[in-house]
C-alpha cells in the first residue's frame, strides 16, 4: 500500500510561529473600524489561505474515514475536528495579524452571526448560544492555534503529497482499470470521427444512426463496466 510516512514534503519543514508577542504579521487592512475587545487597536483582516482542494481520492478517502468512525459522539467530534483544518488556518493567521486578539474578535470578524452586539456600543456584546456552549469546536481550536501567518502554514493542500500519491496510483494501475479509464475517451473520439466524416450529413439514415448511437453514449453506465 502507499506509505505516506516515507515521503519527504519539503512545505511541512519551513513555517514557524510568531515569537514577538507584538509584532503584527499578514494583515492586508482594517475591518470595519472595528477595534480590538480588550486593547481598543484596529481589528486588523488577516491574509489568509485559500480553501483547500479535495481531488476524488481525498474525498473517497475522507468518506471512507468517517464510515469507520460510526456515529458516536466522539466520532462526531473528530469528524468536525477533521473538517476543521481551514478554519483552524484562518485563526493562526487572524492571531498573527492580531496579536492581542481574543476568540470574540475573531468570531466578530469571521462569523459575524454569532456576535451579539450591545445596543449602544458595537464593540461590546457577547457570545452567540452555540459558541458559549461547553466543549464549542472553535473554543478547543482557538486554545491549540498559534500565531502563524499564511504565507508561513502548512499549505491545506499539499501538492508533493497528492502527487506522489497520483503517481503511486498510475504506477500500480492494471492494464485492464487503464483500459476502463480509456473507454468512454476511445467511444467518444470515435463518435467524434464518425460525426465529422461528410457521409455523415449526406445519409440520412447514417445520421439517425449516429444521432441514437449520442443518445447511448450519454446514458450509457460506464462506471458500471468492468
Amino acid at each position: 500500500g502507499f506509505d505516506k510516512e516515507k515521503l519527504t514534503v519539503n512545505e511541512d519543514e519551513v513555517y514557524r510561529e510568531v515569537n514577538d508577542e507584538n509584532k503584527r504579521e499578514g494583515h492586508l487592512h482594517p475591518f470595519n473600524d472595528l477595534t480590538l475587545l480588550v486593547t481598543g487597536e484596529p481589528l486588523w483582516v488577516p491574509e489568509t489561505q485559500e480553501v483547500g482542494f479535495m481531488t476524488e481520492d481525498m474525498l473517497r478517502e475522507q468518506e471512507e474515514i468517517f464510515e469507520k468512525l460510526g456515529t458516536s459522539e466522539d466520532a462526531t467530534k473528530v469528524r468536525a475536528q477533521m473538517q476543521s483544518a481551514h478554519l483552524l488556518s484562518d485563526m493562526q493567521a487572524f492571531k498573527a495579524a492580531n496579536p492581542h486578539a481574543i476568540l470574540e474578535d475573531f468570531i466578530r470578524w469571521h462569523s459575524p452571526r454569532d456576535w451579539i452586539p450591545d445596543d449602544n456600543n458595537p464593540n461590546k456584546g457577547t457570545l452567540s448560544q452555540r459558541m458559549l456552549e461547553k466543549g464549542n469546536l472553535w473554543q478547543e481550536l482557538w486554545k491549540t492555534a498559534q500565531r502563524i501567518p499564511a504565507d508561513h502554514q502548512t499549505p491545506l493542500f499539499k501538492c508533493s503529497l497528492e502527487a506522489e500519491k497520483a503517481l503511486h496510483y498510475l504506477e500500480h494501475l492494471s492494464v485492464k482499470d487503464l483500459f476502463q479509464m480509456l473507454l468512454p475517451t476511445i467511444f467518444l473520439i470515435a463518435y467524434d470521427t464518425l460525426v465529422s466524416h461528410p457521409v455523415s450529413k449526406s445519409i440520412k439514415q447514417v445520421a439517425s444512426g449516429l444521432e441514437t448511437l449520442a443518445k447511448e453514449l450519454i446514458k450509457f453506465p460506464w462506471n458500471d463496466i468492468g
